[in-house]
């Protein structure tokens, strides 16, 4: 599997060259597959059987299989789940040794693929219908989040790259070196087979801006959101203000405040002003603009900034400064999610079954202020969740962390309001810092708990990630 740092120094490379328009890649064949890997399950399709109550939609993508599911009797016994309905003359079982099971249900005249699988001991139920295509630009994956029996629906699921599964939404993008694509399906004969657009990437940016631009892309994907496009202004902007910080700050910026343009001040510009808000870095030995992302990302606060529902980003550097600034998505996040029907959004870091996952917080500013001694050593890479309800909606809050036997790692609870701020694009974010590093090649489960006030329900999602080496 390919790692953040392959896709880096592509980016480098290809960066070197000028950016000319590309010719779409020959249409694929999408494979049927049944999908199993009950790590990478997707918390917004996965629903919890054999409960004496009934189950609950939290989400409309979760709707088609809650209905599929009421046609049928679920029972466990024992460690084993039991599965029938009336036109079956004996059930179908799922085996509680600790591996998913793929159950073949018949609904009506054809037979649907439903995954089963256990967390903690007890049962949950994910679609397991997919197609996969190994294309030109990289591995595509569509799950049938809907059941309908096709793969191009708002509600089905995609993953590309091996990133996480995410919705995917009216007109679907992926990105590679050159730019971003839409693709479309189209039935070939008994083949169905995917076409990706071709791609042209804006000239006029930096190679810098460009490698900027493909690492966040990568970790958005790595967390199930979708790609963004670099955006020539914002990319200018973001230079403009690195020239301000360059002409006016001493080691870095002194007192002066990074994310503010004073307009006595050499170098103003309106749109270094705006580019302000972004992710702002300094280094005295001269910027890595290429590396920021991945850096940020590393971080309990500035990280946020990356887990917007956004569409454009910028990037620019100039001496020891560097900028990297997606769009304020604000108010185009509530108008996304409601689109989505996914109004009860959430985005955790690292994604579910996300592997080669650092294992290292990095140093952020200001300080936690319920941790003032934070970077006095090395803690674990912050584990997040942000949400579209606000810190007002939710209360009884934990996210925790436990080790591949079970084990509860020692840490920090820190929300963004430590900081003395709050997220932009999701009202309420929650992270997790172990005290100490996390071990490589390990897997851990991290779990979220909350109670949302307004439904009067428990929220309760878990899922596990891989350290790297």
């Amino acid at each position: 599997m390919l790692t953040l740092a392959h896709y880096f120094l592509a980016a480098v490379a290809i960066s070197l060259a000028l950016w000319v328009p590309h010719a779409a890649p020959r249409p694929t064949t999408l494979k049927p597959v049944l999908f199993a890997e009950s790590a990478r399950v997707p918390f917004e399709l996965e629903i919890p059987v054999a409960r004496e109550k009934p189950f609950q939609a939290l989400l409309s993508c979760q709707q088609p299989l809650i209905d599929l599911l009421g046609e049928f009797t679920i029972v466990q016994r024992k460690k084993d789940l039991l599965v029938q309905n009336d036109s079956m003359l004996r059930p179908l079982k799922a085996r509680g040794n600790g591996r998913p099971t793929v159950l073949e249900l018949p609904v009506g005249e054809r037979t649907v693929a439903v995954l089963f699988y256990t967390k903690q001991g007890e049962w949950f139920a994910a679609p397991a219908a997919m197609v996969s295509a190994s294309t030109p630009l990289g591995v595509l994956e569509i799950l049938d989040a809907d059941l309908d029996g096709a793969f191009d629906g708002k509600l089905d699921f995609l993953a590309w790259r091996q990133g996480r599964l995410h919705l995917q939404g009216a007109v679907p993008l992926v990105f590679s070196e050159t730019g971003l694509h839409s693709f479309a399906l189209a039935q070939v004969g008994k083949k169905l087979q995917v076409e990706l657009s071709a791609a042209q990437y804006p000239p006029g940016v930096a190679p810098a801006a460009t490698a900027a631009w493909l690492v966040a892309n990568q970790l958005r994907n790595g967390i199930g959101l979708e790609p963004v496009q670099m955006d020539v202004k914002r990319a200018a902007a973001a230079v403009a203000h690195c020239h301000y910080l360059q002409s006016n700050g001493e080691g870095g910026a002194g007192s002066l405040n990074v994310h503010e343009e004073l307009s006595h001040l050499p170098g103003f510009t309106e749109e270094g002003k705006n580019a302000a808000s972004g992710n702002v870095s300094w280094s005295s030995g001269g910027h890595d603009l290429g590396n920021q992302p991945a850096h940020e990302f590393a971080t309990l606060f500035h990280r946020s900034e990356f887990l917007y529902p956004s569409l454009t980003m910028g990037a620019g550097a100039e001496g020891e400064y560097g900028v990297v600034w997606l769009e304020d998505a604000q108010f185009d996040t509530a108008r996304w999610l409601q689109e989505t029907g996914m109004e009860s959004s959430w985005v955790m870091t690292p994604g579910p079954g996300q592997t080669g996952v650092p294992q290292r917080a990095l140093r952020d500013s200001p300080v936690p202020a319920s941790v003032p001694n934070f970077y006095s050593r090395d803690r674990g890479y912050p584990v997040s969740v942000a949400c579209s309800y606000s810190y007002r909606q939710l209360n009884q809050v934990s996210l925790r962390l436990f080790d591949s036997d079970g084990v509860e790692i020692e840490g920090f609870a820190i929300t963004m309001s430590d900081a003395g701020f709050t997220s932009q694009g999701f009202s309420a974010d929650y992270l997790f810092a172990a005290k100490s590093a996390l071990a490589s090649n390990s897997i851990y489960r991290a779990e979220f708990r909350a109670f949302l006030e307004s439904e009067e329900r428990q929220l309760s999602f878990s899922w596990t990630f891989s350290t790297g080496k």
